[in-house]
């Protein structure tokens, strides 16, 4: 699931991990 995990470096792939 692509945004199930806040801790998870995809802010160019969800925007909600740490990399937002």
């Amino acid at each position: 699931m692509i945004g199930a995990d806040p801790h998870r470096f995809d802010g160019d792939r969800d925007g909600i991990g740490c990399e937002s």
